[in-house]
């Protein structure tokens, strides 16, 4: 009996094994079946320079609105798909509209660049800042003094590089590029001040070391006639710091042969480029300038969008226009066809031969598509009547369903960019009644988009506000070495510990106050002292007055408050950003 039970048991452990080698065998297959790339690297574009570039330009182009760029753009890249090397089907209208045809652009990409910046502006700017020292009970307190002037000279650098056109085109070129950098430039034979030029992401290029920016390499195109072709170079300036975190700047000149490779050159090969050797930082043996003590690289970027949904493995933002442009396309493909129609939908007239006009010398007269009006001629030659008559065909019209579909893919792109078609000045294709909701409900989706850019854009400014101070300090230390200084605000900022500085960057809010609204709530913050007169007349008043009559203004207040007109230290006595 013993025997049996042993039997028994060893059949079902046998079973029991045999059913877990099965599982384990499942497990072990199901592991081999795992994400390999290699698999489908032929079905998915690389991420390369050149789909980049191509996709930049791509959005350059669109930017920029041209019917000719649109054109030359996609029948290009049309013939690189053939290859094998566009990112795209580009079998858009653009690439295969007939020259005959009726083309029309709707301008829209631009207008998205142009009102981002109009939206983020919306209500004007302001920067504060605050300058902590820690007083004799060992307490860090805000120095009034110390914050008006910093305030003071950082407003005035920003002045003189016209800091609203700076920051408005700024605005503009990151939305269609996705990525901007200022880059601050030293000349004291020029200015006392730092010099900022904003350039956009075609012609700079980030070096990163473990995902962070450690420099950027500015490019700058040159063209010169040689006799019947033309020759290329490009100076290529990189802003990093050296191994001793100095602010430091390599130039290198290269000249570009048809394939795009480089030669380098002597700085002194071109006139542009000649003068850099003047500069008596200029280092001759490995073509650099360096900053010693300006522990700051003389530039910094500015993202679009983060992360990069196209490009993910890089650091350059995002454009507002990424997966849009099919849609671009689309839009300007239902409005050509719409116009197309208007044209083609034109009466049709059937002539006899023998009553189409003619000259005096009897050859036909031809005919205006736009003012095409008949009248019967005597004398015709046909055997009936009906013969002699001029018949005309009205054919039908679908303008009706092409405007629906043109609504349709308009509704589409403004999901796309992050905005609301009444952002846009595009009403009509919401259902939200606009004298039963706020503007506030009505643009919520643009809200939303200029609150996310807010706070990039207040990150950026408060970096970039500070390296600008730096570098003033340094430029100052530099060209008064030795010196005994007079000026009191000069002589307080070379002793400034930028450390201890806050810079706050506020954006004014979207939906722009009525006029009573902004007189009793500004005008209150004035008889309070919380604001200048400069300040509240600006905000009164935002558009609805030129600059002159603002000045006008603001001397009627002073002078109804017995300020004197000639004391600079009366009228002076803040100063503010307004945009």
């Amino acid at each position: 009996m013993a025997n049996i039970f042993k039997t028994i048991r060893d059949r079902i452990k046998e079973r029991g094994l045999n059913k877990l080698e099965k599982n384990l065998q499942i497990l072990y297959d199901r592991k081999n079946i795992s994400f390999n790339p290699l698999t489908v690297s032929s079905l998915v574009s690389p991420i390369s320079d050149k789909n980049y570039s191509v996709r930049l330009m791509e959005h350059y182009v669109w930017y920029v609105g041209s019917l000719s760029l649109l054109l030359s753009f996609y029948r290009k890249n049309k013939a690189l798909y053939s290859t094998g090397e566009a990112l795209d089907d580009y079998n858009y209208f653009w690439g295969n509209v007939p020259i005959e045809n009726r083309r029309v652009h709707s301008k829209l990409p631009q207008i998205i660049s142009n009102k981002m910046a109009d939206m983020l502006l919306y209500n004007g700017l302001d920067i504060d800042t605050q300058v902590y020292t820690v007083n004799d009970k060992g307490e860090r307190v805000v120095d009034e003094e110390q914050s008006r002037i910093v305030k003071n000279v950082l407003m005035s650098i920003y002045k003189d590089n016209d800091f609203k056109k700076l920051l408005r085109k700024s605005m503009t070129d990151e939305s269609w590029s996705g990525d901007i950098a200022w880059k601050l430039i030293i000349d004291t034979s020029f200015s006392n001040k730092p010099i900022i030029q904003e350039v956009d992401t075609r012609n700079y290029e980030i070096i990163t070391k473990y995902g962070k920016d450690i420099g950027i390499v500015f490019k700058e195109y040159y063209e010169k006639q040689n006799g019947k072709t033309t020759d290329h170079y490009v100076l290529e300036e990189t802003y990093t710091k050296d191994e001793n975190n100095n602010a430091l700047i390599a130039y290198h000149l290269f000249k570009l042969d048809s394939a795009g490779k480089k030669q380098e050159l002597p700085l002194g090969a071109l006139e542009e480029t000649a003068p850099l050797l003047d500069n008596p930082l200029f280092d001759t043996e490995t073509q650099t300038i360096t900053f010693n003590g300006l522990a700051e690289i003389l530039a910094h970027r500015k993202p679009n969008r983060l992360p990069n949904a196209e490009f993910p493995n890089t650091n350059y933002g995002q454009s507002d226009y990424s997966g849009s442009c099919s849609l671009f396309d689309s839009l300007d493909e239902t409005l050509s066809t719409m116009v197309d129609d208007i044209r083609k939908g034109r009466s049709l007239a059937f002539i006899p031969d023998t009553l189409i006009p003619r000259d005096m010398y009897g050859n036909v007269e031809r005919f205006n598509d736009f003012k095409l009006r008949y009248q019967k001629v005597a004398g015709s030659d046909a055997s009936t009547e009906n013969e002699n008559e001029i018949t005309e065909y009205n054919p039908s019209s679908k303008s009706t369903e092409q405007l629906e579909k043109y609504k349709s893919i308009l509704m589409q792109v403004c999901n796309s960019v992050g905005l609301s078609p009444l952002t846009l000045g595009i009403t009509g294709l919401e259902s939200i009644d606009a004298s039963a909701q706020s503007q506030q409900e009505r643009e919520k989706v643009s809200i939303r988009t200029r609150n996310y850019k807010i706070g990039l854009w207040q990150e950026f400014l408060k970096k970039i506000s500070k390296k600008v101070l730096k570098t003033y300090i340094y430029m100052q230390e530099i060209t008064t070495t030795g010196e005994e200084i007079e000026d009191e605000e000069l002589k307080a900022i070379k002793e400034l510990d930028i450390d201890n500085i806050e810079i706050n960057i506020n954006f004014g809010d979207y939906a722009l106050k009525p006029f009573d609204e902004r007189l009793r709530d500004y005008g209150s913050a004035l008889q309070l002292g919380s604001i200048s007169i400069e300040k509240a007349v600006d905000l009164i008043y935002k558009d609805e007055m030129t600059e002159e009559q603002k000045q006008i203004e603001v001397d009627r207040l002073k002078m109804q408050k017995g300020f004197s007109l000639a004391n600079e230290d009366n009228l002076l006595s803040d100063i503010d950003l307004a945009l």
